[in-house]
């Protein structure tokens, strides 16, 4: 089987004038279980640098020590670069265990049925037909984005995932993305593009990519044009070296401002308003130790335990959890005593400044 052909089958065989379907899109993610995800749901939504964003933000949450899904799109080598762990791109055989999950449950879905005549689409093999009460589900098609975002929550529910990052495909309200229950979103510029489809103005455009906040979703947004920022209210703004770090590890030119919000999603993510970790210094200096204890943990209190790398040789490898076992690691740890233990990671600096 041709695991991408599962992605595409619907999206190539749509009909002119055929639209995608999100009631179809949300039957499936209930009959794979998992809608409403059961971790934290990090949503960026723009019209430029979303990807910027999200691979920042999951490199953030990463280091904070948690197992982290990104989906994101299209894929740079490969379509198995839509889906990572921890940053590592699923393999060709977790894609084609996705695709034949998928399948399976595509085909209890009723058959689609075309926009423009009362006679079906080519269908998916296996399919049912469309009866009165599901004719809503028979109507649109899967979209590739759609349906490699369900594949992602699929595989951060078996991976075992702390916290997802989704970049949306196009839009916010009309995409698959609003699905999802998300405690973020994130808003990277916006300015006119898909005209006639997402809208006819920019503040058109930015109201609709808001679409995907809900009722007690945090909304943090790029700096943006007067018009767009309007409709973005309420919202946080991260103004231009908002992100308390060092200009040398944002990329230049229009991925910079995507880069910053990035990297102020992750503290917003885990509840916090604290800037990204300080550049590394050595754990031995006491300036580094002292951060560990201001750092406020995840419910507000600053009980915190220092605990520094493991001794011997250092191989590079770097554990994941504090106390994981196995070689020394270059990584030292800040683990905050909450009811749900959380871990910040600050990186062992080994290197002459």
């Amino acid at each position: 089987m041709d695991a991408d052909a599962v992605f595409f089958r619907e999206w190539e065989g749509r009909a002119p004038g055929e639209r995608r379907s999100l009631a179809r899109a949300r039957a499936l993610g209930e009959a794979l279980g998992v809608l409403p995800p059961d971790v934290p749901v990090l949503t960026v939504v723009g019209s430029k640098g979303k990807g910027t964003a999200a691979v920042y933000a999951s490199a953030y949450l990463a280091a904070a020590g948690l197992r982290v899904c990104t989906v994101t799109g299209p894929g740079l080598r490969s379509n198995r670069d839509r889906i990572r762990i921890d940053g590592r791109a699923i393999t060709p055989a977790e894609l084609a265990a996705l695709a034949g999950e998928l399948e399976r449950a595509i085909a209890e879905l009723p058959e689609r049925r075309s926009p423009d005549s009362t006679t079906a689409s080519p269908k998916t093999p296996g399919s049912k037909p469309a009866g009165p009460v599901a004719s809503e589900l028979a109507d649109g098609y899967l979209s590739p984005a759609g349906l490699f975002m369900l594949a992602g929550l699929v595989r951060a529910r078996g991976a075992g995932a702390d916290a997802i990052v989704l970049e949306a495909g196009m839009g916010g309200r009309s995409d698959e993305v609003s699905l999802v229950r998300t405690d973020v979103a994130a808003i990277t510029p916006v300015f006119l593009e898909h005209a006639g489809v997402l809208g006819d103005t920019p503040a058109e455009i930015a109201r609709e990519k808001r679409g995907v906040a809900g009722p007690g979703t945090r909304v943090v947004s790029a700096p943006q044009a007067p018009e767009v920022a309007g409709v973005l209210e309420p919202a946080e703004f991260v103004p231009s070296g908002g992100a308390g770090v060092p200009p040398d590890v944002l990329p230049s030119g229009l991925g910079r401002a995507s880069a910053e919000l990035g990297v102020v999603l992750g503290p917003a993510l885990l509840g916090r308003d604290a800037p990204a970790p300080p550049r590394a210094k050595c754990w031995r200096r006491s300036s580094c130790r002292a951060a560990c204890r201001r750092t406020p943990c995840r419910d507000g209190t600053r009980r915190c335990s220092w605990t520094p790398p493991s001794t011997g040789r250092a191989s590079g490898r770097r554990s994941r959890r504090p106390g994981s076992g196995g070689a020394a690691s270059t990584t030292s740890w800040c683990a905050c005593r909450t009811t749900r233990t959380w871990t910040v990671r600050w990186p062992r600096w080994t290197g002459s400044r």
